[in-house]
Formats: C-alpha cells, sequence, structure tokens
C-alpha cells in the first residue's frame, strides 16, 4: 500500500526534528510557547498513556514521545505544576519507557518435571491457609513500627500500569477514630487497636478504568492482611459504601464534603475500605471452602 506523498513528506520532516534534541527542543518550545499548566499537566497525562498502550502492545519507537514528555516535564517545573499522584504515575511510565523495561519480562527456560507440582514456600501457604478476619481484640497495644513496616512490605502490590494508587490514613486518635465510624457500618471494630483507613487516588485512572481502582486496592490489602497474620496480629477488611470511585453517592452531599474537610485530602482521594486489627482475643474456626471442581468453569457441553 502506497502511502500518500505529503504523509510521507511529514514523517520525514518529523523523523529529521526528532533525530537529535537541538531540533526538537526548537520544535517543542514553538508548539509549545504559550501552554499553561493545566495544559502542560494533561499533556503529560497522555503520552504516558501511549506509553502504556504502546508497551502493552509490544511497541518499542517511543523517541519523539520521550523527547516530547522530557520537553514537558521541563516546563512542568518551571510553571509550578504541582505533582499529584496522577503525574507521578506519568513520570513514572516515563521511567519505564526511557529505560526499556518492557524487556525485563523474563522468560525462563526452567520447567516442573511431568507430573510435578512447583507450589510457593510452606511459610507462605499456610499464612493463605491460616488467615481468618478477626473481629474480637484484646487489649494489647500495637507497636506502631511494625505496622509501619508491614505497610512498607505491602506496597509491593501489583497495580494496574504501577499506578500504585493505594494511600493509607493511619487513624491514632480518638477524635479521628470517632469521626470515621459515621462512614463504616457495623460496630465491632470501634475498638480495634489499629485502624487503617484506605484510599485509592484515582487521578492516573482513565475513561474505562472504572473498576481498577478497587482491583489495585484489593490486591494491596491482600499483602496487608497475609502480613499482618504473619507478624501475629489478627485483622479484618471493611468494605466502603458512601460513594464510588466513579462518583456516584450513596451518602448525602454533607456528609461527602465534611469527610473531605475534616481529613484535608483532595477530592480524587477515595475511601475504599478500613483494615482493622490487633493481638486476636478470639480466633474464627476453619471456614468451608468451595471445591476446587466447583471453582473450574467449563466449556460449552455437547448436546
Amino acid at each position: 500500500m502506497r502511502i500518500p506523498l505529503q504523509k510521507l513528506v511529514k514523517q520525514i520532516i518529523m523523523f529529521c526534528i526528532f533525530s537529535n534534541k537541538i531540533t526538537a527542543e526548537i520544535y517543542f518550545r514553538r508548539q509549545y510557547r504559550k501552554v499553561s499548566q493545566r495544559g502542560v499537566a494533561s499533556r503529560l497525562g497522555k503520552i504516558a498513556h501511549g506509553f502504556d498502550n504502546r508497551l502493552r502492545e509490544g511497541g518499542s519507537s517511543f523517541r519523539g514521545q520521550i523527547l516530547e514528555f522530557g520537553f514537558l516535564l521541563k516546563r512542568a517545573k518551571n510553571l509550578g505544576v504541582p505533582f499529584d499522584h496522577a503525574l507521578h504515575w506519568a513520570c513514572a511510565m516515563y521511567t519505564m519507557v526511557v529505560h526499556k523495561m518492557n524487556s525485563c519480562y523474563l522468560e525462563t527456560s526452567v520447567s516442573p518435571r511431568k507430573n510435578e507440582v512447583v507450589l510457593a514456600d510452606t511459610m507462605l501457604q499456610a499464612a493463605v491457609k491460616e488467615r481468618r478476619s478477626v473481629r474480637k481484640w484484646t487489649g494489647k497495644p500495637v507497636n506502631c513500627d511494625m505496622i509501619l513496616a508491614i505497610i512498607e512490605l505491602a506496597k509491593w502490590a501489583p497495580s494496574s500500569c504501577n499506578r500504585q494508587p493505594t494511600l493509607i490514613k493511619i487513624l491514632e486518635t480518638e477524635e479521628d477514630r470517632q469521626f470515621i465510624q459515621e462512614y463504616f457500618p457495623k460496630e465491632f471494630w470501634h475498638k480495634a487497636p489499629v485502624q487503617l483507613l484506605i484510599c485509592a487516588e484515582v487521578g492516573a485512572y482513565r475513561s474505562g478504568d472504572d473498576w481498577f481502582p478497587y482491583f489495585d486496592t484489593g490486591a494491596f490489602i491482600q499483602n496487608l492482611l497475609l502480613l499482618i497474620h504473619g507478624a501475629g496480629l489478627g485483622a479484618c477488611w471493611l468494605g466502603f459504601k458512601g460513594w464510588t470511585c466513579q462518583g456516584r453517592r450513596k451518602m448525602s452531599e454533607e456528609q461527602y464534603n465534611k469527610f473531605y474537610e475534616y481529613f484535608s485530602f483532595e477530592k480524587g482521594v477515595v475511601p475504599v475500605s478500613m483494615v482493622v486489627a490487633g493481638y486476636p482475643e478470639v480466633i474464627p474456626g476453619k471456614p468451608c471452602r468451595n471445591t476446587l471442581q466447583s471453582i473450574l468453569l467449563e466449556g460449552k457441553q455437547n448436546a
């Protein structure tokens, strides 16, 4: 298929412009000479999403976009653009592309022998099987450094495009603990020694990613629960129903505004869950689980 002459000429010109940093700098200065803070932030986000799409498709030619992102990043700093979670994610995508991180998904030539099943280490298996949702705790205080160390490890959970949206507010004061009770039903958790408000920063997501913040924070929470169990504590996580990451609200506008005013959070920080923990007073027994056969879906049966 022949490329139209006009398009071919344009491609050649752009190739020449992006062949070195000097010509690219001149080009971008002219293109973005009147750009605003908002325009810079928006364009950086669009380029980052382009990086994301091309990485997933196995693309490797990013030179023009890399030069454009680098130019706009300097312009953002000069204009004083606030670096929120969305821009931090965009910079992470930029770094991934610059260092060609898409090539680090390694294939291994080592495979289990026939009929041999290789599982994780026994300690991890035990944590997965023995963890329980604990709803009653002793009054024994929990070391804050232990909780911080658990959060530090839990952050290695996977997230879509490495967005890492999870933010945590440790509720330490009695005032905070009393305030948050209005936003979560039930009462059993009110005296839990450790109370963590789990939120998602949704600014890095785009249209069509409606449920990704929940997937990403859910993976973080599972890490958190397993690590809390491994530390000898017992935890339970609570769902939040007041409003969604998509902006749908079940609570009143007054309650919605009061939450953000109290914590001084940006509106892009959406509560997702509470994780409460402590030294367990009662550990629930082994619950029933579905059989493997009932979990596996089968294809259509022949008539």
